[in-house]
C-alpha cells in the first residue's frame, strides 16, 4: 500500500488516507467475487445425474410427507397422530422450501406432485377410518417413508459430490431421524395399548 506523506501533513490524516487505501484495496476483491459469482449464474454447469436423482427423491419424500400429513390433520381424529401430522407438514415444508432454493440457484426443476406409489398410498388411505387409517399412515408415511428418506439422505451424504446439496442433507438428516424416532415411538405406544 503506497501511503503518500509528503501530500498529507498530519499524522491523523495519514492515517486516514492509509485506512481510505486500504478500504479500497480490500474492495476490490469482493467486486471481483460478486462478478464472478453472477457470471457462474448465467453459465451455470448441469447437475450430474446423482445430484440431479436426490433432488428429484427429497422433493417426492418432502411432498408425500405434506399430502399425506395434510390428509390426516382433515381426517384423523387422534389427537397425537394430528400433532405428528402438524409437525410433519411443517417441518417437511420447510426443508422443501431450502431444496427448492437450491434448485433455483442451481438452474434445476423439482418435481411438484406425488410418485404414483404415494398417489396411491393417498387415495388408499383417504378411504380409510379410524383406527386403520391412523395405523397405517403411521406405520407407512411415518415409519417407513422416513426409513427411505433416512437411506436417501445418508447415502448422498457418503457418495454426492455437490457441496451446497451435502450441506443440505447434513442440516436435513437430524430432523429425518427425529420423525423416524417419533414415528418408533408413536407406534410402539399403540402396539402396547
Amino acid at each position: 500500500m503506497n501511503c503518500s506523506p509528503i501530500l498529507l501533513r498530519t499524522p491523523g490524516r495519514l492515517l486516514l488516507q492509509c485506512v481510505l487505501q486500504g478500504a479500497l484495496v480490500l474492495a476490490q476483491p469482493t467486486v471481483c467475487l460478486a462478478d464472478s459469482a453472477a457470471s457462474s449464474t448465467a453459465t451455470q454447469t448441469p447437475l450430474a445425474p446423482r445430484e440431479t436423482a436426490f433432488m428429484d427423491s427429497a422433493a417426492r419424500a418432502n411432498l408425500a410427507e405434506i399430502r399425506l400429513g395434510q390428509l390426516m390433520l382433515q381426517r384423523s381424529t387422534v389427537a397425537e397422530v394430528k400433532f405428528f401430522a402438524r409437525r410433519m407438514v411443517e417441518e417437511h415444508q420447510t426443508n422443501l422450501d431450502g431444496l427448492n432454493q437450491l434448485a433455483a440457484q442451481k438452474g434445476a426443476r423439482l418435481p411438484d406432485d406425488l410418485s404414483v406409489a404415494d398417489k396411491q398410498l393417498y387415495d388408499r388411505l383417504s378411504k380409510l377410518g379410524s383406527p386403520q387409517l391412523e395405523h397405517d399412515y403411521m406405520g407407512i408415511a411415518g415409519l417407513k417413508g422416513h426409513l427411505d428418506a433416512q437411506k436417501l439422505f445418508q447415502t448422498y451424504l457418503q457418495d454426492g459430490k455437490d457441496k451446497d446439496l451435502l450441506s443440505y442433507a447434513q442440516m436435513t438428516l437430524p430432523t429425518i431421524n427425529d420423525h423416524l424416532e417419533m414415528a418408533r415411538h408413536m407406534l410402539a405406544n399403540t402396539r402396547s395399548e
